[in-house]
């Protein structure tokens, strides 16, 4: 995230974005939101930051310098997103339903929820990731 020493302004830019690109979260989302929901991304922390008012969530990514583009700790991917989990909101084994479009990214996740859903676009497919894994 080099490109971020360019910048004079990152929060503006943040925020430019998120005034253009709100409009692309899916109806859905909004049909089956909780006070509870959590996003956990490995993009940049503070680029999601923005939508934990406006959604009401708690959003988890990953701890990037907005001035240097430096990581701060471990890229929240893979098991990484359960360890941090845990970490910030003090639970273990919670998640009631979990929401990806990439089996292949979030498969630790997958498993560790209750119900796992895969989404492309509008579509959203309840899934068992044992049978998954068994198709490999």
């Amino acid at each position: 995230f080099s490109f971020l020493t360019q910048l004079d302004d990152v929060d503006k830019y943040i925020s430019e974005f998120w005034d253009t690109h709100y409009k692309n979260i899916k109806e859905w989302y909004f049909k089956q939101q909780e006070k509870t929901d959590v996003i956990i991304s490995a993009s940049p922390e503070f680029l999601l930051k923005p939508l934990e008012k406006k959604l009401n969530v708690k959003i988890i990514g990953s701890k990037v310098d907005k001035k240097t583009g430096k990581f701060e700790g471990k890229n929240c991917h893979d098991y990484e997103k359960i360890v941090r989990y845990e970490k910030e909101l003090k639970k273990k084994n919670n998640i009631k339903r979990f929401y990806s479009d990439s089996i292949k990214a979030d498969g630790p996740m997958f498993e560790y929820a209750e119900e796992a859903y895969l989404v492309k676009g509008n579509n959203i497919t309840k899934i068992n990731i044992k049978d998954y894994e068994k198709k490999k």
